[in-house]
């Protein structure tokens, strides 16, 4: 019984091992496609030759284009702050404005 047991774990430990090293080589395969050059479009190259690149170019494209909005929002949240400040002050204000006209109601 326990060499059928060790053998079956042979077995299943094989079996896993051989699936894993298929889709590792599936992914492997995949990224290497993304990441080969393109063929060339009517005899011309592209001055990115390939994907992962002109993805680089592009993600270099949009943080080139959004670092503008680093030092405005620091100044958004600056003036919410103080938007927030002053709402607190006059919910305070409007909170006593309203126990003011319930005292003159009960008496």
């Amino acid at each position: 019984m326990n060499t059928f047991l060790a053998l079956l774990t042979l077995l299943v430990f094989a079996l896993f091992a051989g699936v894993l090293v298929y889709f590792l080589t599936r992914i492997a395969q995949t990224l290497e496609a993304i990441g080969s050059r393109e063929p060339s479009t009517i005899g011309r190259r592209s001055a990115y030759p390939s994907y992962l690149a002109r993805i680089a170019l592009g993600v270099s494209a949009i943080e080139k284009e959004l670092s503008a909005l680093g030092p405005e929002a620091t100044k958004l949240n600056e003036g919410l702050g103080k938007l927030a400040g002053g709402l607190e002050a006059l919910k305070t204000s409007v909170g006593g404005t309203i126990k003011a006209v319930e005292k003159q109601r009960g008496a």
